[in-house]
């Protein structure tokens, strides 16, 4: 996993440091309301937190920087290199909503994951009751594939249907190209 840089994020490992900063907005219910991170309590659930995303080599997880503080993260789970392809997530402070954080840092994974790794897929889930996630997909040239009903068990004990994102790495490139766009230093 490399370090990312965007226009306005540093996209990097997390650290023991980084404690305080992902407590503020991961004990915040709004920020997971719709993920299935629980609502931190404490310093030291945090602490405990942090430090299976520092240890998780399965994963990717990226701490999102902003001017010197993280502010959310980024991640790539479920991570099949058999076949190419993996699912994104992310959640961010709400302070940082409407500003075109995560749609900004979700384009950097995707053109390091379709331009330094061999996936040939990405896909990315949200909850049906949050269409703002459904919008930063769009953004960032996810095509609805699909809606898989009952699929998370919510923080309540009910069911929530996801509605199912995906991008592959030739649509990704293309996109780039329409645009004019450079990603991550290599032309495509």
């Amino acid at each position: 996993m490399e370090t990312l840089y965007t226009p306005r994020l540093v996209l990097r490992k997390f650290a023991e440091t980084d404690v305080a900063d992902v407590f503020t907005w991961a004990s915040d219910a709004r920020v997971t309301k719709f993920v299935s991170l629980p609502t931190q309590e404490s310093l030291d659930s945090t602490k405990k937190l942090l430090s299976g995303w520092i240890t998780d080599a399965e994963k990717f997880n990226w701490a999102l920087e902003f001017n010197g503080r993280v502010i959310g993260r980024a991640y790539s789970h479920y991570v099949n290199w058999q076949h190419n392809h993996c699912e994104l997530g992310c959640l961010i402070a709400h302070e940082f909503w409407n500003q075109g954080l995560v749609s900004e840092a979700l384009r950097g994974i995707l053109g390091y994951l379709f331009n330094k790794t061999t996936m040939h897929r990405v896909e990315a889930l949200h909850e049906a009751d949050n269409p703002a996630s459904g919008r930063v997909l769009q953004k960032c040239g996810m095509h609805f594939e699909g809606t898989k009903r009952q699929f998370f068990c919510c923080q309540d004990g009910s069911y929530a249907d996801a509605l199912t994102f995906v991008i592959f790495r030739d649509e990704f490139n293309a996109t780039l190209k329409e645009k004019g766009e450079v990603q991550l230093g290599i032309e495509v």
